[in-house]
């Protein structure tokens, strides 16, 4: 998914729900690349069935704002934008619930918004910038300078980490 294949991350996700049907990292996971994809039937129904039983989980909230934005519902994807960053616990971290919310401020043209998001959930450890650069979520950013400055300080950034291989 993060390289910008969708299909080939369906088809990940699938199997992965398949074979570990109560995992929370693959219920989240799941509906993503159907969002990337333009499929927002499919991840309304599968958010849908996972809402019901986690209603609360700010990843799963966050991904439906992601859903609402797409349609261009936009008071119910701010709602849960707001829902999603009042929740004070998930399983999962926190930096990606911000990226989401970040995503539905970009989806819905509100830039400055959005870019404040992505800072925050960089900020808490959500640096892909390689991702930044494929999620459709972020098309409305893509052509901004600061934005593009932005990404390839944290590429950069990245690049310049060295591993150690034991």
């Amino acid at each position: 998914m993060w390289s910008g294949n969708f299909e080939a991350a369906n088809q990940e996700c699938e199997t992965w729900l398949r074979e570990s049907p109560e995992s929370k990292y693959a219920l989240w996971l799941r509906p993503q690349p159907l969002l990337l994809m333009g499929d927002l039937k499919s991840a309304e129904k599968m958010l849908r069935e996972t809402l019901a039983q986690y209603p609360e989980e700010p990843l799963f909230i966050s991904l439906e704002g992601i859903l609402h934005a797409q349609r261009g519902e936009v008071e119910r994807a701010l709602h849960c934008a707001r829902r999603a960053c009042e929740s004070p616990r998930s399983f999962g971290h926190t930096h990606h619930t911000l990226y989401q919310v970040a995503c539905i401020y970009s989806i819905m043209g509100q830039n400055s918004q959005a870019l404040a998001w992505m800072e925050r959930a960089v900020s808490t450890g959500f640096r892909c910038g390689p991702f930044f650069r494929v999620d459709p979520c972020l098309d409305n950013l893509r052509q901004l300078p600061e934005f593009q400055s932005y990404v390839a300080e944290i590429e950069k950034d990245c690049s310049d980490i060295r591993i150690l291989h034991v």
